[in-house]
């Protein structure tokens, strides 16, 4: 009898914790967690390319700091606290965890595929200038015959490159001067 009173003590005792953990609380989605996952493996991707030449224990400490900052990042970034998360995905089932790494595992893929795309993505042509206004258009092809003119219609002279150097002419620069007497002072 005592050992059955014990026991529904006990289990009422951690129910009721149980629930405190969750109160007012918002759980995470199995999308939230996954987007998470894949912010972290992410980072520790591009952490362990960091550090993949390099093993000795210094390097190894600064990995393992550079770890541990990024997870924090990565929480951090999706607004999640390092106790939530740790603590509401201790509690998943087996199965939750297994669909967990597979989104985790599809957003990786989506990133690449976006990465890809984007680095295929064809470059914009040259930047197009207008000029000053529409009556004072400024034409910037090479080798163009027509004057360029500034804002009140008056030529832009062209600057050409010296052939010579432009401190030619100029007398040499002073010697540097040591800052305070050589000389030792005897008093």
């Amino acid at each position: 009898m005592r050992l059955r009173k014990l026991i529904v003590a006990s289990l009422l005792v951690s129910s009721l914790a149980y629930a405190d953990e969750f109160d007012g609380k918002p759980t995470l989605t199995l999308d939230q967690k996954a987007k998470i996952q894949a912010d972290q493996d992410e980072a520790r991707k591009k952490i362990d390319e960091k550090y993949k030449d390099d093993d000795s224990s210094d390097a190894r400490a600064a990995k393992q700091r550079e770890y541990e900052a990024a997870e924090h990042a990565a929480l951090k970034k999706n607004g999640v606290g390092d106790k939530d998360y740790l603590w509401q995905t201790s509690h998943d089932a087996p199965d939750a965890r297994q669909a967990i790494d597979e989104k985790a595992k599809a957003i990786e893929a989506k990133r690449k595929a976006d990465a890809e795309a984007a680095k295929n993505k064809p470059a914009a042509g040259p930047e197009v200038v207008r000029g000053f206004d529409a009556a004072h258009p400024l034409d910037v092809t090479p080798g163009s015959e027509k004057p360029q003119l500034d804002a009140n219609g008056n030529p832009i002279p062209k600057v050409e490159k010296l052939d010579e150097d432009p401190a030619a002419g100029l007398p040499p620069l002073p010697p540097e001067h040591h800052r305070g007497s050589r000389r030792r002072h005897h008093r």
